[in-house]
């Protein structure tokens, strides 16, 4: 299932710009060529949520595909991005997960 669409409409400005993602997407219907827009991604990898037919989309383990693949600078350029959704660090081991969740032990 493609998680991921975009319907532009050409009477208004489209600005978008996805970076250090985990995207599921059918890339022979989505244009991901432009830098601008799309930076850092990865694709159609399976994440590994601890149980997202309960809505927990926690990571289950480290090797999902979202573990440690976010960027740091961005992460540092925005203080408020430093904690997850449920106040981990984002920044006490080697990079950010991506997500909402930081991977915990």
């Amino acid at each position: 299932d493609t998680e991921f669409g975009i319907d532009k409409d050409n009477s208004v400005a489209f600005n978008f710009r996805l970076d250090h993602c985990l995207l599921r997407a059918n890339l022979n219907d989505l244009d991901v060529s432009d830098p601008q827009q799309f930076s850092g991604m990865f694709y159609n990898e399976n994440p590994l949520f601890a149980d997202p037919s309960e809505h927990n989309f926690a990571l289950d383990s480290s090797i999902s595909a979202a573990y440690n693949r976010g960027d740091i600078t961005i992460v540092n350029a925005f203080p408020e991005l430093q904690l997850d959704i449920l106040g981990v660090s984002r920044v006490s081991d080697a990079a950010p997960d991506l997500g909402a969740y930081e991977r915990q032990e």
